[in-house]
């Protein structure tokens, strides 16, 4: 929702300067009637252990929210084009399961297999009511990557789709769909959803081509969500006489994040502006050249779409990080009195954050909900530590 997040009840007003005076421009309309939202869950989980070999928890949860915080929709002659309002409804649902397999206990040797899993869902079931219409908002198109709309999560991704790299000119490529109606008479579509709205009813069949001009392709639902699949941990502990080797896994699979610095970093910019990502030697140079990067040039025509945001900056946001590691012996408390009546002296190493593995290198899709990238955002810091224990 922007800036309204923080103070939606607020009108907010941009500050400029007209003719060296102060001028007040309508930002965000508020709504002093605003309330909080309100939610209704259920939740179920089971415990078991099986002959202290495997224990486990399974849970699944349902909740939906509804009197949401959202922006509707109104007539821009009213000099805005939407306003926030308690409205529409939100399920979220999902299951967790939790695992710890006892694989090894003697009085040497103990092992232990931790490992954990959820799955969510995420989908709007109604919308908010049109005021023009009486009826519940068809659709909703949200900042640059995102359209809300019944049956959808709030996480599908709606963009122009990436079509590659033009061979002779080094122009990227957009994709652009056409509706021809029953009369014959055809129009470019540049919204989906908004040109299924406008013609409910209607009968018209739709074509695909390819433009150089990203302000003519067509934004729709892509197909691909932010939320994974499934995302969790895994690890082990492992006991060895007085040595312990303890780690933990996380991991995420499926969905896609939006790599908004990649997206930067391989933008058309001037040289020595900016630093570029190395997948810029892939650009395209002379005719013929068959690749996805576009070409680079001072071309207003080349540069102005080169990089617009569509499914080309969309990546897996499926990975791997090695969480914590932990390397302890325990020094025989016959030793240590003998010493100094010391007791539960322990040497020990650990780290946190060792190792990632993802798409691209670097790219960490789980320092935010979305997955979204940002300068602003830094991987996880790797941290790693020698220590003595000491028990009088």
């Amino acid at each position: 929702m922007g800036l309204s997040a923080y103070y939606p009840y607020n009108t907010i007003y941009t500050i400029g300067n007209l003719n060296n005076q102060p001028s007040f421009t309508l930002k965000l309309k508020g709504n002093k009637n605003l309330s909080w939202e309100k939610t209704s869950s259920f939740n179920v989980g089971i415990e078991f252990d099986l002959g202290g070999i495997v224990e486990g928890e399974i849970d699944y949860f349902n909740k939906l929210t509804y009197d949401m915080l959202f922006m509707k929709s109104v007539a821009p002659s009213q000099g805005y084009s939407s306003y926030p309002v308690n409205d529409g409804k939100l399920r979220n649902s999902g299951f967790e399961i939790s695992l710890v397999t006892h694989v090894v206990r003697t009085e040497d040797v103990d092992l232990d297999i931790r490992f954990n899993a959820a799955h969510y869902d995420n989908k709007i079931v109604e919308m908010p009511i049109d005021d023009g219409t009486g009826k519940p908002q068809y659709y909703y198109s949200v900042a640059d990557y995102y359209a809300w709309q019944k049956g959808h999560s709030v996480y599908d991704f709606y963009l122009c789709e990436y079509a590659g790299v033009d061979p002779e000119t080094g122009y990227a490529l957009y994709n652009m769909y056409t509706a021809t109606f029953a009369d014959g008479t055809t129009t470019d579509i540049t919204d989906m959803e908004l040109f299924k709205s406008q013609n409910q009813g209607a009968e018209y069949t739709i074509s695909k081509t390819t433009t150089t001009n990203a302000s003519k392709a067509t934004e729709k639902y892509v197909g691909e969500s932010a939320i994974p699949t499934i995302l969790g941990g895994f690890g082990f502990d492992l006991r060895w006489k007085d040595i312990t080797l303890g780690a933990t896994f996380a991991y995420s699979l499926g969905g896609k994040a939006y790599d908004y610095y990649y997206q930067r970093l391989m933008s058309d910019h001037g040289a020595g502006t900016m630093n570029w990502h190395k997948d810029i030697e892939r650009r395209w140079q002379k005719p013929g050249d068959i690749t996805d990067v576009p070409m680079l040039s001072n071309d207003s025509k080349a540069g102005t779409y080169a990089n617009y945001t569509s499914t080309r900056f969309l990546t897996s946001r499926s990975y791997l990080t090695l969480s914590s590691i932990r390397l302890a012996w325990s020094v025989p408390e016959a030793w240590t009195r003998a010493w100094a009546g010391m007791y539960g002296v322990q040497i020990y190493a650990s780290g946190e954050n060792l190792f990632l593995i993802s798409a691209r290198k670097g790219f960490m899709p789980g320092t935010s909900l979305s997955g979204l990238s940002s300068d602003s955002q830094y991987l996880p810091s790797s941290n790693f530590t020698v220590g003595l224990k000491l028990n009088f």
